[in-house]
């Protein structure tokens, strides 16, 4: 089937997860390549955050602002990983998408979540990466500070060619 734009979406991986930890490897030139790279979830019963590493890099340089559903937001700033959470009860359903963007002028990473925990329950916010990296995205890791996912958990990746 060919189409506008049909060709610019590349799906890297599917993964249907049972577990505490899933990490998606691939090669994604964000200066060159890709405009930007998708992580799609669906995860069942997690108690506990949702957390996001790239490129393996846990040295800190995550800063990240959140809106939560009742008026809230957070801040936090050095963080070893990206934290997308809303509602931790166990056996909900949560849905997020991360998009991930890559800045040519510095290097950095940076980009947007939106995490729904239910029709009422949600967050949403943005990251950068602190220090420059070379604005390519080698792996995306999603962990679970609550060590299990409940079967039918599904993550994909996606990039957005240029």
């Amino acid at each position: 089937m060919t189409g506008a734009g049909l060709e610019l979406i590349e799906h890297y991986e599917e993964a249907s997860v049972t577990g505490s930890s899933k990490t998606f490897t691939f090669s994604a030139d964000m200066t060159d390549d890709y405009g930007c790279v998708f992580l799609l979830a669906s995860y069942f019963g997690l108690n506990g955050q949702l957390y996001v590493t790239i490129n393996n890099n846990t040295s800190g340089i995550y800063y990240q602002s959140a809106y939560v559903d009742a008026g809230s937001s957070r801040n936090d700033g050095a963080q070893s990983q990206l934290s997308i959470n809303h509602d931790t009860t166990v056996g909900d359903t949560k849905t997020s998408c991360l998009s991930i963007y890559g800045n040519s002028a510095d290097g950095r990473l940076n980009g947007f979540w939106t995490e729904y925990a239910s029709l009422y329950a949600f967050e949403t916010g943005g990251f950068y990466m602190g220090s420059s990296v070379s604005g390519a995205i080698s792996s995306i890791e999603v962990t679970t500070s609550a060590n299990t996912w409940n079967q039918g958990s599904c993550f994909d990746v996606y990039g957005w060619k240029i």
